[in-house]
């Protein structure tokens, strides 16, 4: 059985997109077009207040460390940059692409997509890639989970099916497809990058499936965040097994996560040239500036 994702208001069979989508297309469509000036983008984003709003309220956010007062929409595309706008924007609809039913996004959804797009961007700083482009793969690597799925018996959600961050092998089965695969179709008829696609549709697969380096990094930003959780909320998952002096208050040992979570993860994209111990504590450090962008972005 093979979900489709559906599309209401009399378009083609595809994607449901609510109406506040319109203004989000215009500005990846614009942002496709490598002549498109700032003024351009900027112009089209403050034609939806609160589009406009939310762009400003994350270029002002402590997260991004501007060190500036930004109160203009065209100031903050170029401080942001477009692969940053692109993801803003596009997560923006995140939580409308299921209109008509009970999904919302959770703050789950949020922290963690915001926390993989932080992991991301710092990976990417290690490995000459744009932190902006990481950041705005990592954001939206998630946003299948929200995608309204449909078959002859029932239409809903990954999210509200409870499966949503976990492998493929959980939600194949129900719908024969994956959260990763829904996003990567939904990025790939938004006409996203085709690196920016793949790192959606591999985030949740073997690392070695991970052949462009972004994807890689999405990969490795995956798994920090995994680990970071692991960390901070360590009844949430299986016994990681580590009795060792090293524990910490909850019995969760650093070293162990980082066994089991980042070293093969690094070693499997080839990027064990990497600390995993610098790789994780940079996220942790910036754990409240992450938990901000949550709020403005949520």
């Amino acid at each position: 059985m093979v979900a489709s994702i559906t599309r209401s208001r009399g378009t083609e069979d595809g994607l449901h997109l609510p109406t506040r989508a319109d203004t989000a297309l215009r500005v990846v469509a614009l942002l496709d077009d490598a002549d498109v000036s700032v003024r351009d983008v900027a112009s089209v984003i403050a034609s939806d207040p609160g589009l406009a709003a939310r762009l400003l309220r994350v270029a002002n956010s402590p997260y991004f460390g501007l060190g500036r007062n930004v109160g203009e929409v065209q100031q903050a595309v170029v401080l942001l940059g477009f692969s940053v706008v692109r993801a803003l924007v596009l997560s923006a609809v995140a939580g409308v692409l299921a209109t008509g039913s009970s999904t919302e996004p959770t703050p789950y959804y949020w922290e963690h997509s915001a926390l993989v797009a932080a992991a991301s961007a710092i990976v990417a700083r290690h490995v000459q890639l744009v932190p902006g482009e990481a950041f705005a793969a990592g954001l939206l690597h998630d946003v299948g989970s929200v995608v309204k799925v449909e078959d002859d018996a029932q239409s809903t959600s990954f999210a509200e099916m409870g499966v949503a961050g976990q492998t493929a092998r959980a939600e194949a089965p129900m719908f024969g497809t994956s959260h990763a695969q829904l996003g990567a179709k939904l990025l790939d008829e938004w006409r996203l990058p085709a690196g920016l696609v793949e790192a959606v549709l591999y985030h949740h697969e073997q690392p070695s499936f991970a052949s462009s380096p972004l994807a890689a990094v999405v990969v490795v930003g995956e798994a920090v965040a995994v680990a970071c959780a692991r960390l901070e909320t360590p009844d949430s998952f299986p016994a990681a097994g580590s009795d060792s002096a090293g524990d910490d208050a909850a019995g969760v040992s650093e070293s162990a996560v980082i066994d089991e979570f980042i070293v093969p993860t690094l070693v499997s994209v080839g990027l064990d040239r990497l600390d995993p111990t610098l790789l994780l504590l940079g996220v942790r450090a910036e754990a409240d500036r992450v938990q901000a962008l949550v709020a403005l972005v949520g």
